[in-house]
């Protein structure tokens, strides 16, 4: 192995003979690599013989697939006034060659060449590596770094707005417009053509919503998600196009896969190249592109994003990943979404903007990158409580580095546009949120517009008496509970008569976190409510809810209570069609389970809607936003928790803000007692 140190000496910022060395300031590259077999540059500066600690330039890693022969350069440094960068390529062999570049009149000088200055194909990882001397001659002047700004919105969804003829975007502060650069996630088709496909939710807005989004000021809008191809490929390719027409860059979406995963690069003030790239982690079955289909960027080939990246960071100074990912309704980041972060960092990203949870989480800035994992709904049905709390986040850049952020709250107005806000309890659980403190706010509801110990009505136990409860903590109380009644079943019934088949469905369905559940031991011991079935227990004590909540101004209507698998089977197969391909059990999955794995066969299950408000929309309602304010404090008092908590990863479909379930009062008090209640 050669091993090189690229010695620069100088004073006052010119370069002197290296007879004067002894006294004079060095520097040296440091080079490592590292596990995945890229490598990592670093600058070292001595005085008087001791080497100082390694200074990191923010673009510093070299891909382990760089093409051969082509040379990458770092970030700039300046040490003691000399501006230097570091370039380096792989050669054929697969050795790394090192030069040095300091900037001079006004332009970036010759590769001067290390006479050692090979690093070896199969160095060590992780043990840095040093070059050999070099003196750099003559003065040199630093060109000032370009400052410049990046504004970065979450989810936008424009279907009810646009039509309306109402402009989401004017009220934003600071205006969109106002920085060099503006991005944000467009979560809906922009088309007047297609048809929706088999999903809960579908959105789509008319084509004069593109231009609006331009006129905002929006640079870039992130197509790579959910909702993106809701009207299928011919409204997916209008999007793009109106997108294009209005000056917008549309991210992450494509004729086909490779339009899809390229990135985007934009120019700020002639002098800095930014490439973003976008990602959808969360994928509907028939949403990626293909070789010949239009469709999205999907992290279900994570390494062919990590590549996107790597390509990204050979061409610009700066690299964006977009990236909707996550648990809706989360407070929390997951554990895959910061793995996902590094993963990205690594490859050559400076920022990660994220977005899907609808809600806002921590915003991290650590040696000089900075993860956004989730901006919230931005522009989006009107919305109560947190999933109405959002802003702007401002990037601010010196050149390639990012040397500062802000972020500007917002809330959603009646018309679901953000709107500046400047105090009160919202406004402080929003930066509870971005600051990373979000195991507080776990649990609750998207749609509660109280305050903790705000909530009223009547109930038979003291309010100081019953748990507040975190979505983990609910979801663990679910999973623990034992109720009379029940009995466990040992094989999972029939779905589709094929043995294989129902295997790969079931797995799917445990993959999701879908759990075999008992079933009712006797049918006779049901009770009829509404015409539907309940046992004994959540009979009474829905009646009971149900009179609470007329009593508050509210009717709740039971729409489902006890499922049977004949019953489960069929609505499976409202999702799930022949052939039973992967793509297609994944997307049926996320909103209906299996028979033998859904919570209705218990008969303490209940889907609840009020008038004016289906399945769909009961969220959205007052009658749900009593059920929900303070930690579903109303729906405790009467011995129901929500089914599937807020912010809970894997626990089966996408969250049912709907469906409640019996576990007796009892369970929920501060100190349960055995027994049912």
């Amino acid at each position: 192995m050669i091993v090189a140190a690229i010695v620069v000496t100088c004073v006052s910022g010119t370069a002197v003979a290296a007879a004067d060395q002894d006294e004079s300031l060095q520097v040296r590259i440091a080079v490592r690599a590292l596990d995945r077999g890229s490598m990592e540059f670093a600058l070292q500066q001595r005085h008087g013989g001791t080497w100082g600690p390694r200074q990191l330039p923010a673009r510093r890693f070299m891909p382990a697939d760089a093409t051969p022969g082509r040379w990458l350069t770092s970030s700039p440094l300046t040490p003691a006034g000399l501006q230097v960068r570091i370039a380096a390529r792989r050669l054929d062999g697969g050795n790394i060659e090192l030069a040095l570049q300091r900037w001079s009149d006004g332009s970036w000088g010759a590769r001067q060449l290390p006479a050692s200055r090979l690093i070896a194909a199969d160095a060590a990882p992780g043990r840095w590596l040093n070059s050999s001397p070099l003196t750099p001659a003559g003065p040199t002047a630093i060109p000032p770094l370009p400052e410049w700004s990046l504004l970065a919105g979450g989810d936008v969804l424009m279907d009810r707005t646009e039509p309306a003829g109402v402009d989401p975007f004017s009220g934003i502060d600071p205006p969109l417009a106002s920085a060099d650069l503006a991005v944000v996630n467009v979560e809906m088709a922009i088309s007047d053509r297609g048809a929706p496909i088999g999903k809960h939710f579908t959105f789509r807005a008319p084509p004069s919503a593109a231009q609006r989004i331009g006129d905002a000021g929006i640079d870039v809008a992130n197509l790579a998600n959910n909702h993106a191809k809701d009207y299928g490929p011919v409204a997916l390719t209008d999007t793009i196009a109106s997108l294009e027409a209005a000056g917008v860059a549309a991210l992450g979406a494509g004729a086909n896969d490779t339009e899809a995963f390229r990135h985007r690069l934009l120019e700020v003030h002639g002098a800095v190249t930014v490439a973003f790239v976008g990602v959808s982690m969360i994928v509907p079955w028939s949403f990626p592109a293909g070789p010949d289909s239009p469709g999205i960027a999907t992290g279900t080939e994570p390494e062919r994003v990590l590549q996107s990246v790597r390509t990204a960071a050979d061409e610009a100074d700066v690299v964006i990943a977009v990236v909707h990912w996550g648990v809706e309704v989360a407070t929390c980041p997951s554990a895959e979404q910061r793995a996902f972060a590094q993963e990205l960092f690594d490859a050559g990203a400076v920022a990660v903007i994220g977005h899907h949870p609808h809600v806002l989480q921590a915003i991290e800035f650590d040696d000089g990158r900075l993860v956004a994992y989730s901006l919230g709904n931005f522009v989006w049905h009107p919305r109560r409580g947190i999933s109405g709390e959002t802003g702007v986040l401002q990037i601010d850049f010196a050149g390639d580095r990012i040397v500062g952020w802000e972020f500007h709250p917002h809330l959603l107005d009646e018309n679901g546009a953000p709107r500046p806000a400047e105090g009160g309890w919202r406004v402080d659980r929003l930066h509870d949120l971005i600051e990373g403190d979000c195991e507080q706010h776990e649990g609750t509801s998207p749609y509660d517009l109280t305050p903790r110990g705000d909530a009223s009505g009547s109930g038979d136990q003291p309010d100081a008496e019953i748990r507040r409860y975190s979505g983990r903590q609910f979801k663990e109380l679910l999973d623990s509970v034992t109720l009379p009644n029940l009995v466990d079943i040992a094989d999972a019934p029939a779905i589709t008569g094929d043995t294989q088949t129902d295997d790969r469905i079931r797995e799917g369905a445990e993959d999701r976190g879908y759990r075999l559940q008992p079933v009712v031991a006797s049918l006779d011991e049901l009770v009829s409510v509404e015409q539907k079935l309940l046992q004994p227990e959540a009979a009474r004590a829905y009646g009971a809810l149900s009179a609470a909540a007329r009593e508050a101004g509210h009717q709740l209507i039971l729409r489902s209570a006890y499922r049977g698998f004949d019953v489960q089977r069929f609505l499976l197969f409202r999702h799930l069609k022949e052939p039973f391909t992967s793509e297609r059990i994944r997307h049926a999955l996320r909103v209906v389970a299996p028979p033998g794995y859904s919570r209705h066969q218990t008969g303490y299950a209940a889907d609840l809607e009020t008038p004016g408000y289906g399945i769909n929309d009961f969220r959205y309602s007052d009658a749900y936003a009593w059920l929900a304010a303070d930690n579903f404090l109303q729906a405790k008092r009467h011995g129901f928790i929500p089914s599937y908590p807020a912010g809970v990863e894997n626990q089966g479909p996408d969250p049912e803000p709907w469906e409640f379930f019996y576990v007796g009062v009892d369970k929920l008090m501060r100190s349960p007692t055995a027994g049912s209640g």
